[in-house]
């Protein structure tokens, strides 16, 4: 009888439609309301620092890193001389957002910092650097800040002259050689040519005297001391002979 009863109610319900009535637009009922205007001021960024051409040709480096140091709150990860990565408030690597024209730049160098940054310092035109945490303007990996690198791969406007050139070249006896040029012009009202070319020898690093600390160089204390040894990351093989010809008794 119960389920009976279910399966006739389940049925009235399944069997009668729903009336739904909208509302009709009464124009007497419109009520207007003004919302009163809220005004927003708003600082300039004042942490950020901008390293013209100019200054980059005083203190441009092999690696952005190494560049980047001599600007004060910034330090060089300094993983070697070819390879190194700017500190921002000791963080690095994917806190740091490095951008080139705007765009950012996902290289092997945020993963480990024994990889180079792919950035042509020969290209860069200027540096715009944000010692602060520049997440709303670039994300949740500029937490420690960014580094925005223009370079002149793409021309951004015509220029006046319709053939610039630029050359580059350096060399030293321990800091490597390298060479570079780049060209570009106008064609037609609207058009644009560029090309370059770059080059960069780097030879052996000779660091004059010794490198390590003197008891690294002491077979007395290098020839049982393991933990020594690991520190100073060298591996010494010892050996201790016996002169007899120093006794001239019989040595039993």
């Amino acid at each position: 009888m119960k389920k009976t009863m279910f399966f006739l109610m389940g049925s009235s319900l399944i069997y009668c439609p729903s009336i739904l009535k909208a509302q009709k637009n009464d124009p007497a009922k419109k009520v207007i309301k003004d919302i009163e205007s809220v005004q927003v001021q708003g600082k300039l960024n004042h942490n950020s620092v901008n390293i013209s051409r100019k200054t980059l040709d005083f203190i441009q480096s092999n690696t952005l890193g190494e560049t980047l140091s001599k600007i004060p709150g910034i330090q060089n990860s300094g993983y070697g001389p070819n390879s190194g990565a700017p500190v921002i408030r000791s963080l690095s690597g994917n806190r740091v957002r490095i951008l080139e024209n705007g765009t950012a730049v996902n290289d092997l160098s945020g993963i480990s910092p024994d990889f180079n940054t792919d950035i042509g310092m020969g290209n860069v035109q200027s540096i715009n650097i944000y010692k602060n945490s520049a997440s709303v303007l670039y994300g949740g990996k500029a937490i420690g800040g960014a580094i925005d690198i223009e370079t002149d791969y793409v021309a951004r406007q015509l220029s006046s002259k319709n053939l610039n050139f630029r050359a580059l070249l350096e060399g030293g006896s321990n800091s490597g050689q390298k060479q570079a040029f780049s060209a570009r012009g106008t064609i037609a009202k609207n058009w644009v040519w560029t090309v370059g070319a770059a080059n960069q020898r780097q030879e052996i690093v000779r660091i004059p005297g010794k490198s390590k600390d003197s008891r690294c160089y002491d077979p007395n204390l290098m020839g049982f001391n393991s933990i020594l040894q690991s520190l100073c990351q060298v591996d010494v093989d010892s050996r201790r002979v016996l002169n007899k010809s120093l006794f001239p008794g019989k040595i039993l």
